[in-house]
């Protein structure tokens, strides 16, 4: 399917199949829409599930194996004509880099949803989501650093691996040995935002999956998440993702109910 600006075209890999080390010749992003695989760059090997957002370099050199699934992939090729503006303003290289959950989530399914039940009106959509997917990949690629230091790292691994519990800056501090101000400032200049700010993408992004896999009640997401009651949730999840949690389940099963049903019909 092409647009104005974009090529989107999807593809299904089979059961435990895999390529050889290759390179792309465009820039790319990559959506995965169910099953997983794992690429291998050099000596490093990343595993992609339902809902992963990537951007790929042309000539970046990996080898890709599939799981007993498969996998259906989404690819948006990103002609550099089209991406002056995001080159000049990001002096970034984003090289490969991924990311899931919370806007890149909804935004991801919103792509997808259009590719497949699309209108005369699509291709105008599309151009605006791939867009704002790529912003919100450039603009998390700026918040994670490729090197920090190692007592920063491991704040940080705590942080992402304990968002559900009461976190406290100075217990965090206190684990990595450092002064609760040290840790603070220095964990703002290099990923871009507050320890808390940290915590709550990480509990909003954790409510958005549990939101649209599952059928848990809100007041049982929201203590799963971290929050201390449904009404601190809500309120925090309307002003991260724009709308109630309520309306967001309810806008999922809606786009997924039609996804399935486009697939039924083109399948």
């Amino acid at each position: 399917m092409s647009t104005k600006n974009f090529f989107l075209s999807e593809r299904q890999y089979a059961s435990l199949s895999g390529s050889q080390l290759h390179v792309h010749a465009k820039n790319y992003i990559i959506i995965t829409i169910e099953g997983k695989y794992a690429s291998t760059f050099d000596t490093r090997t990343e595993e992609f599930t339902p809902w992963t957002v990537t951007y790929h370099q042309a000539g970046l050199s990996h080898s890709s194996r599939y799981s007993v699934r498969g996998a259906r992939v989404l690819y948006v090729e990103l002609p550099r004509e089209r991406l002056k503006d995001f080159w000049q303003v990001s002096a970034l290289h984003l090289n490969h880099f991924s990311s899931k959950g919370g806007s890149i989530d909804w935004a991801a399914r919103q792509l997808y949803n259009e590719f497949r039940a699309s209108d005369h009106y699509s291709p105008f959509v599309i151009d605006g989501l791939v867009m704002q997917l790529l912003a919100h990949l450039l603009r998390q690629r700026k918040a994670r650093p490729h090197s920090v230091p190692v007592w920063l790292g491991k704040a940080d691994e705590m942080i992402r691996s304990r968002y559900a519990e009461p976190l406290a800056l100075t217990g965090i501090a206190q684990s990595v040995q450092v002064h609760p101000g040290h840790l603070a400032r220095e964990y703002a200049r290099h990923f871009g935002c507050t320890i808390g700010t940290q915590i709550r993408r990480l509990r909003i992004d954790y409510a958005c999956e549990q939101l649209s896999s599952t059928d848990q009640c809100l007041a049982d997401i929201a203590l799963g998440a971290g929050f201390s009651d449904q009404s601190h949730f809500t309120t925090s999840f309307r002003q991260h993702i724009g709308m109630p949690p309520s309306h967001y389940r309810k806008a999922m099963k809606t786009m997924l109910f039609s996804q399935k049903n486009v697939n039924g019909q083109q399948d």
